[in-house]
Formats: structure tokens, sequence, C-alpha cells
């Protein structure tokens, strides 16, 4: 499935209206939408995890 940026942009502003503010981080890392998954999850450099 392919998305330009225009469609990712607005799937995020469809979805970033629905949030519930009473329950959003206010002082930590939150995505405007959807999950971050695991920030300290395995990350591939030149070559190297």
């Amino acid at each position: 499935m392919i998305y330009s940026i225009s469609r990712a942009e607005q799937e995020l502003q469809a979805k970033h209206e629905t949030l519930n503010l009473r329950w959003y981080p206010r002082y930590h890392l939150a995505a405007r939408a959807g999950w971050i998954n695991d920030p300290n999850g395995l990350v591939w450099f030149d070559g190297w995890y």
C-alpha cells in the first residue's frame, strides 16, 4: 500500500481530532496519533544494530 505525505497528514489530522485530551500526556513524549512503539528497540545503521 502506498501513501503520499499529504494523505498521511490527513490521517494524522483526522485521528488527532478524536484525541481525548483528558488522558493525553502533557509532559512526556507522545505521538499526535497512534503509537510510537518501543523507543528502545533495535536500530540499524551502517550495517550494524
